[in-house]
C-alpha cells in the first residue's frame, strides 16, 4: 500500500510505501515521470496531481492523510446540504418554513443560526427520518432540538417523544423544555422500580430517559410507548456497533419515524462511529457495516490477523453523510463568543520520573514483541486454537494499555503510583523519596497567576485521574489560592455534582473547580476565564467536551483561556501527537468545506 500526504516545502505529494505489496508498489513509484527519492525521510516525492493520484489508484491500495483534491491541490467538488435539498424541492422560502413550523411561537426567540437548524432538521425528518445536529458545543443543540420536536408537535408529525440522555442532564433537559415550549414531559427517574415504571403511563408529549435505561426494565416500556421521534443526545455515546445498548437503541429506533441525533463530536476515533450513529437515523444510507469496512476502512491480513491501517474514499463518504447533518463551528455563525487562546506548556520531568518512565518503556516494547510473535503464529493456526490465541492477543493489548497509563500517571505525579490498586504500581517507588512534580508546581503557578491577576477570573482543571484532582484540589486550598475548590469526579451522585457545580457557578469564593472527565460533558461551566488540562485524553473529542466547558453562548467573556500541561519526553507527546492524527479525519469526514461553510452564512443570511 502507498500512504499520500503533502509536502508543502516542495509542493508535491509524499508518498510511503508499506505493507505486503511493498516491492512491487515501490517499482511502479520508481517509474513514475518526475519521482524523486527522499533520503532524510525515506518517502518518494511525486508530482502534485489528480492524475497521479488516480493512476495509484489503479494500481494498488492509497490511503490518504488528507483527502484527494486537498492532496492534487484542487477545488473539490459541491457537497450538497439538507438547505440545498430544501431549495431544490421547495419553493417555500427559509423565513416561510419559519412560520410554517411554528418557531416564532416558541417561549423563546431563536437565533438565525438556529432557526436554520431546526428547519434543515424538521424537513429532512418529515422526507428521509432522520437527522444529526452536529454543532461544536456551545451553540445550543438542545433548543433545536426542543425547535424540531415542537414544530413536529404543532404539525401534528409527532405525539408522542422520548429523548435519551446522560444521566446527569436528565433533569437539565426538563427545565429546558419548560423554558423554550408549552410542552408537558416527565422525568423517567427513581430507584424504586414501580415508582419509575409508572412514569411511562403518565400521558404526557415528552418522556426523558438516560442511555442506560435502553438496557433495564424501562425498555420493554418505551416498546410500548412506540414513540414518534427519538432524540438521541450524545448520541455519540451508541459509536459501538456491539454493546447492548446500541443494539436496543437501534431496535427502537426500527419503530421510530423521526429519528433525531445531536452530538458535538459526530466521530470520537474512528470513521466507524459514523457508520453507527447513522445506522440509527437513517439504516440504508451507509449500508451494511462490512460494506462499509471495505469501502472506507483498510485492514492488513499480512501476520493473518486483521490491522487497521489507515481510510479510503473519505471524500465520497463526507458527501454521503453531510446531507443528514448540519455542523457549525462557532466562528461560522457567532460574533459574540469568546475568543479561544490556546497554549501548551511544556515541563521537564525529575530524573527518577524520567527514569521509571523508561522502565514501562521497556515492558511495553517487550509486550509488543510478544505481541508480533502471536501475529505470526496465529497466521497458521485455525478453529479454537486460532480463537485462544486471538484473545491472548487482546490480553496482550490490554497490558500495552495499562502499561501506558502507568507512564501517564509517571508524567503527571509519582505521588499517584503510591496509591495504586496494583501492588507491582506500588512497589516501582516503594524505596523511593518521591520529588516534588514539576507539572503539579507549574499548574499552581499558572493558577495562582491567573487568580491574582483579576479577581473575577475562574479556572476550569481537568485530569483522566480522579486521585489527581483531588491532590490538586488539595494543594489550591492548602496554599490558600483559592478560599474555596469545587471538585466534580466519578464516584460523586448526581445531586453532589449538581452542588458543586453550583457553588463555582454562583459562589464567587469559589475560583476553582477541578474535575475528572466526568464533567467534560452536559456541564455548563461558562463563568470560567480560564481552564487547564493537566493532562490530554487520548480521545480528540473527549478534549473537545473539556474545552466545550467555557467557549459556550452566555459567556460573560470576550476572550478564554487553555492551557494544557505536557511532559517533555513522556507519552504526553505521544498523546498530542495521536489526537492531532485524528482531528485531522475527523475534518476529513465531518468539517463543512469552504463551500459548505459560505453557503451556511448564505442561508442565515436568507432568515428574515
Amino acid at each position: 500500500m502507498i500512504i499520500l500526504d503533502i509536502n508543502e516545502e516542495q509542493n508535491m505529494l509524499e508518498a510511503t510505501v508499506k505493507g505486503s505489496s511493498f516491492y512491487s508498489d515501490l517499482n511502479y513509484i520508481k517509474r513514475i515521470e518526475g519521482a524523486i527519492f527522499n533520503k532524510e525521510n525515506k518517502t518518494w516525492l511525486l508530482p502534485r496531481t489528480m492524475q497521479i493520484i488516480n493512476k495509484l489508484k489503479n494500481q494498488t491500495t492509497v490511503l490518504y492523510k488528507q483527502d484527494e483534491y486537498t492532496l492534487a491541490g484542487i477545488a473539490p467538488p459541491t457537497i450538497n446540504t439538507a438547505i440545498d435539498i430544501i431549495k431544490e424541492n421547495n419553493n417555500t422560502s427559509l423565513t416561510q418554513l419559519v412560520h410554517e413550523y411554528n418557531l416564532d411561537k416558541m417561549k423563546v426567540n431563536l437565533f438565525d443560526f438556529q432557526k436554520l437548524g431546526v428547519i434543515a432538521a424538521t424537513y429532512m425528518l418529515l422526507n428521509y427520518g432522520g437527522f444529526l445536529i452536529g454543532d461544536t458545543m456551545g451553540l445550543g443543540k438542545t433548543i433545536q432540538a426542543l425547535g424540531v420536536a415542537y414544530a413536529l408537535k404543532k404539525l401534528n408529525k409527532a405525539n408522542k417523544i422520548i429523548i435519551s440522555t446522560p444521566k446527569n442532564v436528565k433533569y437539565q433537559w426538563g427545565d429546558e423544555i419548560e423554558k423554550f415550549t408549552n410542552m408537558s414531559y416527565v422525568v423517567v427517574d427513581g430507584y424504586n422500580r414501580e415508582k419509575r415504571l409508572s412514569c411511562f403511563e403518565e400521558d404526557v408529549d415528552i418522556y426523558i430517559i438516560n442511555h442506560d435505561q435502553l438496557i433495564n426494565d424501562d425498555f420493554e416500556y418505551l416498546l410500548k410507548i412506540k414513540p414518534d421521534m427519538f432524540v438521541v443526545d450524545e448520541i455519540h455515546y451508541f459509536k459501538t456497533h456491539t454493546t447492548k445498548r446500541t443494539r436496543a437503541l437501534k431496535k427502537i429506533g426500527e419503530l421510530t419515524k423521526y429519528r433525531l441525533g445531536l452530538t458535538g463530536t459526530p466521530m470520537q476515533n474512528h470513521p466507524s462511529d459514523v457508520h453507527s450513529i447513522f445506522e440509527f437515523l437513517i439504516p440504508d444510507l451507509l449500508g451494511p457495516w462490512n460494506e462499509f469496512k471495505k469501502r472506507y476502512i483498510y485492514y492488513s491480513y499480512d501476520y493473518g490477523y486483521p490491522q487497521e491501517e489507515g481510510y479510503q474514499n473519505l471524500f465520497e463518504l463526507k458527501q454521503r453523510i453531510s446531507p443528514f447533518m448540519i455542523r457549525r463551528l462557532t466562528r461560522d455563525v457567532r460574533d459574540d463568543l469568546p475568543e479561544v487562546h490556546t497554549k501548551t506548556h511544556y515541563v521537564e520531568m525529575s530524573p527518577i520520573q524520567q527514569y521509571l518512565h523508561d522502565l514501562v518503556q521497556e515492558y511495553i516494547e517487550e509486550t509488543k514483541e510478544e505481541v508480533r510473535a502471536l501475529k505470526n503464529k496465529i497466521s497458521k493456526l485455525h478453529g479454537k486454537a486460532k480463537k485462544n490465541a486471538e484473545k491472548e492477543m487482546e490480553d496482550l493489548d490490554g497490558r500495552i494499555m495499562g502499561y501506558m497509563n502507568i507512564q501517564m500517571e509517571i508524567s503527571n505525579d509519582l505521588e499517584l503510583l503510591k496509591v495504586s490498586d496494583s501492588h507491582w504500581v506500588r512497589k516501582l517507588v516503594e524505596d523511593i523519596d518521591i520529588p516534588k512534580s514539576n507539572k503539579l508546581e507549574k499548574t499552581l503557578e499558572l493558577v495562582e497567576t491567573i487568580l491574582n491577576y483579576n479577581k473575577d477570573f475562574k479556572i476550569v482543571i481537568f485530569s483522566q485521574f480522579a486521585t489527581m484532582i483531588k491532590k490538586i484540589k488539595d494543594e489550591i486550598e492548602k496554599r490558600g489560592l483559592s478560599k474555596e475548590v469545587a471538585i466534580i469526579y466519578g464516584d460523586l451522585t448526581e445531586k453532589q455534582r449538581n452542588e458543586e457545580k453550583n457553588k463555582f457557578v454562583n459562589n464567587p469564593e469559589c475560583r476553582v473547580i477541578c474535575n475528572s472527565d466526568a464533567a467534560a460533558e452536559g456541564i455548563n461551566l461558562q463563568v470560567a476565564s480560564h481552564l487547564i488540562n493537566f493532562d490530554l485524553p487520548w480521545n480528540p473529542a473527549t478534549l473537545e467536551q473539556r474545552n466545550g466547558r467555557i467557549n459556550r453562548i452566555g459567556s460573560p467573556w470576550k476572550e478564554v483561556y487553555i492551557s494544557n500541561m505536557i511532559s517533555i519526553g513522556s507519552i504526553d507527546q505521544q498523546i498530542e501527537k495521536t489526537i492531532d492524527k485524528k482531528r485531522n479525519i475527523f475534518n476529513l469526514i465531518v468539517e463543512n468545506t469552504d463551500q459548505q461553510q459560505e453557503a451556511l452564512k448564505e442561508f442565515i443570511a436568507e432568515i428574515i
